[in-house]
């Protein structure tokens, strides 16, 4: 049968978050990667949408790993980085994979304008 198929034009960086739960570790684990790759590409715009991958067995010291391991409290402290943090890189809030697919639907292209 037929699909919807939704294409986007923004900058979309899907990433493995490592370390983001706090100042010094959001700034060089999470936003100096994504700034450096959007620089090398030459995409370098405000209006990325960062997609975060979670990642079923999470990378020691991720906020994933935390959460499982040391409870809320750490993650909290992850989500309040990201909450006044990432506006320095982006105007659109940090969307995982699995909410973006519900968000947008399960087929979707991403290409240049």
């Amino acid at each position: 049968g037929k699909r919807n198929v939704t294409y986007v034009s923004n900058t979309h960086v899907l990433y493995v978050s490592y370390n983001a739960e706090n100042f010094g570790h959001f700034l060089s684990d999470e936003l100096f990667p994504a700034f450096s790759m959007m620089e090398a590409f030459d995409e370098l715009d405000y209006n990325i949408q960062m997609i975060r991958r979670e990642l079923d067995n999470p990378i020691i010291y991720s906020c994933e790993y935390q959460r499982k391991n040391w409870g809320e409290v750490q993650w909290e402290k992850c989500m309040f980085r990201y909450k006044t943090l990432m506006p320095l890189l982006s105007q659109n809030e940090v969307i995982t994979v699995k909410n973006y697919t519900k968000k947008i639907g399960t087929l979707y292209v991403l290409r240049n304008s």
